[in-house]
């Protein structure tokens, strides 16, 4: 993944000590991510938004129109990589764990943190990069998803041009068309930007080598430095439809959370949490009351 790409799709794979992202969940899942060490991350296509990807498929469309009413770039070109980043669903499924700039939005409070009652947990950047996932940065401003789909595929195309025989390996025209297509997800619409929404995104397989029984098999990658475990794809309900998620392991001998702040309803005394995450091996966290009001 060269510079250029990177600075197309805005990624930051570099991050500060004191650069914190903050997750929002109710005191079960609190409790939960504290005592395990892990954070899960399941099915974009569950999440709250049911434009998930679709939202950002929509804008290749519309972009993909405008080149080819425009006639700028090869026909041919924009419907074989149209195809690549459509197929990309086919046999892959990207799971989520979502995070925000800000851990005291009372929007993200009655949303995510049992209306207020919760907790914001707030992560370490650096140490969460550590992780086998990618970090996305949600775009929410339409003209720059647009802008951002059109010069990633003038940079294909040149790159065609120039590599007309690239075959297929780390850096590949498919390659990175893949990470692309995973990236469409971090286009959303403006109506959510409060949110201020960081994406933790894993890529699992979809297998369909034997077409009558395809199934998940994990996507891999690298943890702490070092290839990492096979995590176990495990399944949940939402509503009807069986859904799959994995348990990352977050804590690698470095403790990433920096900061708890307890929801505008949650009672609890900031004494009772502090004596709880210290007896569960988070240390020097701090650890403070929302000061938005509700009730």
């Amino acid at each position: 993944m060269d510079d250029q790409y990177k600075e197309i799709m805005r990624i930051n794979d570099t991050y500060t000590e004191d650069t914190i992202f903050y997750h929002y969940c109710s005191p079960e899942t609190f409790l939960a991510i504290c005592s395990g060490k892990k954070l899960r991350f399941s099915s974009l296509y569950q999440m709250n938004d049911h434009m998930e990807k679709q939202w950002g498929y929509n804008i290749w469309v519309e972009v993909i129109n405008q080149l080819e009413h425009e006639k700028s770039i090869d026909l041919a070109f924009l419907k074989e990589i149209t195809k690549i980043i459509f197929q990309e669903s086919y046999f892959t499924l990207s799971l989520a764990c979502c995070f925000s700039k800000d851990g005291d939005v009372l929007s993200q409070w009655r949303a995510y943190a049992l209306d207020a009652s919760g907790y914001s947990i707030g992560f370490s950047a650096k140490y969460l990069s550590k992780l086998p996932t990618r970090f996305i940065e949600v775009c929410y401003n339409k003209e720059e998803q647009k802008q951002i789909v059109e010069n990633f595929i003038w940079y294909m195309y040149k790159r065609r041009i120039d590599n007309p025989n690239e075959s297929k390996g780390h850096d590949s025209f498919i390659d990175l068309c893949v990470d692309f297509s995973v990236r469409l997800s971090g286009f959303k619409n403006s109506a959510f930007k409060e949110e201020q929404e960081i994406r933790m995104v894993h890529v699992i397989q979809i297998d369909r080598s034997d077409s009558k029984n395809p199934r998940y098999t994990f996507g891999g990658g690298i943890e702490n430095g070092e290839k990492c475990k096979e995590y176990k794809i495990n399944f949940r309900m939402n509503g009807s439809t069986p859904t799959p998620f994995i348990d990352i392991d977050f804590y690698h001998d470095i403790n990433p959370i920096k900061e708890i702040i307890l929801g505008p309803k949650n009672n609890s005394r900031e004494i009772d949490v502090s004596l709880a995450i210290n007896s569960l091996d988070f240390k020097n966290v701090k650890v403070k009351k929302s000061e938005a009001s509700y009730r």
